[in-house]
């Protein structure tokens, strides 16, 4: 993990709005928002762990699909908001207080266009135990990416977990 965010990526909490996404999985939810984009990162070390994480990976395609619809609904519920807002007359102190409350939520509007912006790429990294044999879980693994455009698997390949531009370079620790 540490080496994830020397890479420039934060480790996203239990307040992240994802986080029900994964929160029974074993995935944990990393943002990296210079280049702007998440990622949920599983490590799998043992062969009876693939199967789970399969299913791990189908069900949060589910929910992050789920979420990213509910983005369309909440920002458009704040731009309803805003409009009925700017539509109103009031006086002069009642226009103040209004103010700084529409301020905040064109804050709100912001941060949840970003957030989706953010889910318009997702990345699944897994980081497998080279000794495990990979090449069912890959095959299976590629059939459920192939259903979801926004989704890019990416897995570990000689220590390193790479995404577009962004490396990760994985430390090797001696048995």
């Amino acid at each position: 993990m540490r080496a994830f965010e020397l890479a420039g990526f934060e480790l996203k909490g239990d307040n992240w709005f994802l986080n029900d996404v994964i929160d029974d999985t074993d995935l944990r939810g990393f943002s990296h928002n210079e280049e702007g984009f998440y990622v949920y990162l599983g490590k799998i070390d043992e062969e009876a762990e693939l199967e789970a994480c399969l299913e791990d990976i189908n069900i949060v395609f589910y929910r992050t699909e789920k979420h990213y619809q509910e983005l369309d609904v909440k920002i458009a519920d704040l731009h309803r908001e805003l409009e009925s807002r700017r539509s109103e007359d009031y006086s002069t102190a009642v226009r103040r207080f209004r103010s700084r409350a529409t301020k905040q939520i064109v804050r709100e509007v912001d941060e949840w266009r970003t957030a989706k912006e953010q889910m318009s790429k997702m990345y699944i990294a897994l980081i497998i135990d080279p000794g495990i044999n990979r090449t069912n879980f890959m095959r299976e693994a590629k059939k459920l990416f192939s259903q979801h455009d926004r989704f890019e698997l990416v897995v570990d390949k000689d220590n390193l977990v790479q995404f577009d531009s962004v490396k990760v370079k994985l430390a090797v620790l001696s048995k």
